[in-house]
C-alpha cells in the first residue's frame, strides 16, 4: 500500500507556529471551563458528530410524530461519565467497564432535541425474562432492547399496555372508521338520488307545459283557417259577420317554439 498524501506533506515553521497557537488557546479554553482534552469525549461537540441508525420506534414529545427504527440520522455521540453522573445505586461491579453513549439528534418533522441513552442493565433484563413453550418457542417479548429515552420523544408502547391488546383496539378502531366511512357514502348517494328525482320532475313538467302550449297553438292555428275558408265565400252575409274576426286575425301573431329559439308567424 502507499503512503497517504498527508503522511508526505512538507509544513513550513510558520504554519506549525499557527496550528501550535490554535492548540494553546483551545486548551486555555477548556482550562478556563476546568476541562480537559479528555473530558470532551463527555459532551455533544463538533468532534464527535456521527451518522447512525435510529435503534428503537419513538414519538416525538412537541409533533407526536412516529418516529421509526432503523432510519438513518445525523447527530452527536458522547460518552457518560459514571462516576459524576450516576448514582451509587447504579453502578455495579460488572459495570465498570462496560462504557455508556449518548446519542442527540433533531425530529425530522419539529427539530426538536431527542436524547437516547444506552441501558446494559436493560438489556441484560431481557435475557432474564426469556422463557420458551414445551416445543421450544420462545414467549419473551418486545422490549425497548436496551436503551433509555432521556428527553424530547416516548415510547411507542406504554409498559403497562400489553402488545396484544394494543393490537385489539388497533382492529376495533379500524372497524369504526370503515362503518363510517360507509354511512357517509350511502347518505351521499341517497342527496345524489334525490337530486336526480328532482331534476326528472322539473322536466317531466316542462314536457307537459311545452305539450300543452304546442295543442293550444294547433287549435288557434285551425281556427284561424276555418275563419278564412268561411270569408272566401260568395255569401254577403257570411262575410259581414266574420268581418271584423279577420281584421282580429291579421293583428294576432302565433308564438311557435322550435329547439328554444321563438319563432313569430303571421297568418
Amino acid at each position: 500500500m502507499s503512503e497517504r498524501r498527508s503522511g508526505g506533506r512538507y509544513i513550513d515553521e510558520q504554519q506549525q507556529k499557527l496550528e501550535a497557537k490554535q492548540k494553546k488557546a483551545f486548551k486555555n479554553k477548556l482550562k478556563d471551563k476546568g476541562l480537559t482534552i479528555k473530558d470532551l469525549k463527555y459532551e455533544f461537540n463538533k468532534a464527535n458528530k456521527i451518522r447512525f441508525m435510529n435503534p428503537i420506534n419513538l414519538i416525538c414529545e412537541s409533533c407526536q410524530t412516529y418516529i421509526p427504527k432503523n432510519r438513518k440520522f445525523n447527530g452527536y455521540k458522547r460518552e457518560v461519565n459514571q462516576a459524576k453522573e450516576f448514582d451509587a445505586t447504579y453502578n455495579h461491579e460488572y459495570m465498570k467497564n462496560i462504557k455508556i453513549f449518548e446519542l442527540k439528534y433533531k425530529c425530522p418533522f419539529c427539530s426538536n432535541d431527542i436524547i437516547l441513552r444506552t441501558d446494559p442493565l436493560g438489556a441484560a433484563s431481557i435475557g432474564a425474562d426469556f422463557l420458551k413453550d414445551e416445543e421450544g418457542k420462545s414467549n419473551n417479548e418486545q422490549k425497548e432492547e436496551g436503551y433509555m429515552i432521556m428527553s424530547g420523544a416516548n415510547f411507542l408502547n406504554k409498559k403497562n399496555e400489553s402488545s396484544k391488546l394494543n393490537q385489539v383496539d388497533r382492529i376495533i378502531e379500524n372497524i369504526e372508521l370503515e362503518e363510517k366511512i360507509k354511512e357517509e357514502a350511502l347518505l351521499n348517494n341517497a342527496d345524489q338520488n334525490r337530486n336526480m328525482e328532482d331534476q326528472l320532475n322539473t322536466l317531466q313538467r316542462q314536457q307537459l307545459e311545452d305539450e300543452e302550449l304546442e295543442n293550444i297553438r294547433l287549435a288557434e292555428i285551425d281556427r284561424q283557417i276555418n275563419i278564412k275558408n268561411m270569408y272566401n265565400t260568395k255569401d254577403l252575409e257570411v262575410k259581414d259577420i266574420i268581418g271584423s274576426e279577420m281584421n282580429k286575425i291579421n293583428k294576432i301573431k302565433v308564438i311557435k317554439k322550435n329547439k328554444g329559439k321563438k319563432k313569430v308567424i303571421k297568418l
